[in-house]
């Protein structure tokens, strides 16, 4: 008897979790570490410094479906640009933050939310999209957004 529950509470665990939201479901298997305040995975913060310290997990930016969190997107992108040229972000190497603010705003884009997108864009995406152009970046951006 506890041979039977033991194989299957050893085959419950290796069947993927799922997480729903609007419609989507994306499987996470439950060898995938989430992080211990926020609930996510690894791939929903804009840097990690060390994917098996969650410690070094910053800026949560998506939802644990992949979807943007646009509740946490604008904070993530003022934390970004806080620490860049010359303010430091916790942790985050300065030298980061550039790819940082890729992702960012490529999550921005993807939520329709950056000023070549909408003219009436709040002022934390024109600041990310004045970053980006300064880094000579925006392009890039530009030719993976969705068409609004």
């Amino acid at each position: 008897m506890i041979l039977v529950f033991v194989s299957l509470l050893a085959a419950l665990c290796e069947q993927p979790t799922a997480f729903a939201g609007a419609g989507e479901i994306e499987s996470l298997t439950s060898a995938e570490r989430l992080h211990p305040t926020y609930k996510l995975p690894v791939r929903c913060f804009a840097y990690v410094g060390n994917e098996a310290d969650t410690k070094t997990w910053k800026l949560p930016y998506l939802l644990a479906d992949g979807r943007v969190d646009l509740k946490r997107l604008p904070a993530a992108i003022q934390a970004a640009l806080t620490g860049y040229r010359g303010k430091k972000v916790s942790r985050i190497p300065e030298d980061r933050i550039p790819d940082v603010l890729m992702r960012l705003g490529r999550a921005a884009a993807q939520a329709g939310k950056m000023p070549y997108q909408d003219h009436k864009a709040a002022a934390v995406y024109r600041q990310l999209q004045t970053a980006l152009e300064k880094l000579g970046r925006l392009d890039e951006i530009k030719a993976g957004s969705p068409k609004t």
